[in-house]
């Protein structure tokens, strides 16, 4: 049986998780574009939001994209080992 990869074949749940924060639309909808593939990719628009999307759903992103947001940063290393 072969083993399949962790590609567009991969369950949401078995990609690893990315969080994109940028205020501006288009430069999240590029990053989504690239990392789709093999990440499961969130966006936020800005701090705020991306404090939600970590403390209310839980999620616990193996990579962040951040623009702009040292506190959201300063946050994050405060609650997880980074």
């Amino acid at each position: 049986m072969p083993i399949s990869n962790r590609g567009s074949e991969a369950a949401l749940s078995e990609r690893p998780q990315c969080l994109v924060v940028d205020t501006h639309p288009l430069v999240r909808l590029g990053v989504r574009g690239v990392l789709s593939k093999d990440f499961e990719v969130q966006e936020a628009s800005g701090r705020e939001e991306a404090l939600d999307l970590v403390r209310d759903i839980g999620m616990k992103p193996e990579i962040s994209i951040a623009d702009g947001i040292a506190e959201f940063v300063a946050w994050y290393r405060g609650h997880y080992t980074v």
